[in-house]
């Protein structure tokens, strides 16, 4: 599923996004869900991570898919793990992602650097 979100953002024509933030380069896309994947696989147990080939074969497979294929398949994931997202959904703007995993960051900082007392 993880690799599906990002195959379906990468395919999707940028400049026909009225709420594109311009300071973005067109060729990373808006949606996070790259940095998303990567960081959830990232923090889940060892034997349930994608390897670097696992993850390359998935994209290589999820890229010879049609928009419309991704389209179906994206939803019908996410729907399958009890999130009812419309067809087309993405991720949040990564600006806006990177924003919410700073304050969190700094918010675990905060909470381990004070101990509660008991």
């Amino acid at each position: 599923m993880r690799i599906l979100q990002v195959e379906l953002e990468d395919r999707v024509d940028w400049d026909e996004e009225p709420d594109r933030d311009p300071a973005i380069p067109k060729d990373i896309g808006n949606g996070s869900a790259l940095v998303l994947a990567i960081l959830i696989n990232q923090t889940l147990p060892e034997r349930h991570r994608l390897s670097d080939s696992e993850w390359v074969w998935a994209t290589w497979k999820h890229q010879r898919k049609t928009k419309r294929e991704l389209l179906k398949e994206t939803r019908q994931a996410w729907r399958s793990k009890g999130f009812i997202k419309p067809r087309g959904w993405r991720t949040a703007p990564i600006s806006l992602t990177y924003r919410m995993l700073t304050a969190a960051a700094a918010s675990r900082r905060t909470h381990h650097s004070h101990p509660r007392e008991g």
